[in-house]
């Protein structure tokens, strides 16, 4: 349902596509769901990819699904891959 995401269970990859789906950019969904949660709670060290900043980052391709993981900097090996 993309009426509802408050509370769900949704994954952050299905929100940035129905996001983008809806007419916001991308740049501006990414900033959704990285820098503005970390400013909320005070983080000083997460939602960005710059030095001194955690290295967790997920790669996505061009349907917005997760390809690849990184937590702390290292390869994240159990990673939900979709397959097609």
């Amino acid at each position: 349902d993309k009426d509802v995401f408050a509370g769900s269970a949704t994954t952050g990859d299905v929100e940035v596509k129905v996001l983008v789906e809806a007419g916001i950019p991308f740049v501006d969904v990414i900033k959704m769901m990285t820098l503005t949660p970390a400013k909320t709670i005070h983080a000083d060290n997460i939602g960005r990819i710059a030095e001194e900043y955690d290295a967790d980052i997920n790669i996505i391709d061009e349907n917005y699904d997760i390809v690849y993981t990184m937590i702390n900097g290292k390869e994240f090996k159990n990673a939900i891959k979709k397959t097609k």
